[in-house]
């Protein structure tokens, strides 16, 4: 891809996440910080969704699976690893949004540890949107 290109993505990108900081400081005053920051990173996941490029769709999921961790972790889940604190979260969830849960975090596994890993961009963008789906719920 051409270094300009790349440039021009990453300031939108920035100017993007500027402009979700700004909106999101005009909100609610009751929302908790933490709340705020998942609601923002779910905005730049969405927007790197949008992008449609094979990269950026394997670190929207990363960055997803990522929120997911955090969003747990803020709502005082136990456990030490994702995997843990999943397991721990099962009744948050209905059964079909934590099979999805973990269909997504084993296929961001996939993508970070296999080196040969051939998923579709249209599998990859799906299980990203389970996810901030998920995520969305738990922030509610």
């Amino acid at each position: 891809m051409d270094p300009l290109v790349i440039i021009v993505i990453g300031i939108l990108l920035i100017a993007i996440f500027i402009i979700a900081l700004i909106a999101s400081s005009a909100g609610s005053k009751s929302t908790p910080e933490w709340k705020k920051k998942v609601q923002n990173q779910i905005y730049n996941i969405e927007k790197g969704l949008q992008l449609n490029n094979h990269l950026s769709l394997k670190n929207s999921l990363i960055e997803a699976d990522k929120l997911l961790d955090f969003t747990l972790k803020q709502k005082k889940v136990k456990g030490e690893t994702l995997g843990e604190r999943l397991k721990s979260a099962k009744s948050l969830f209905s059964k079909d949004d934590y099979n999805n849960i973990w269909t997504a975090h084993k296929l961001r596994n996939e993508l970070v540890h296999e080196i040969d890993s051939k998923i579709s961009d249209n599998h990859i963008k799906n299980q990203t949107y389970n996810l901030l789906k998920s995520i969305k719920k738990l922030i509610a």
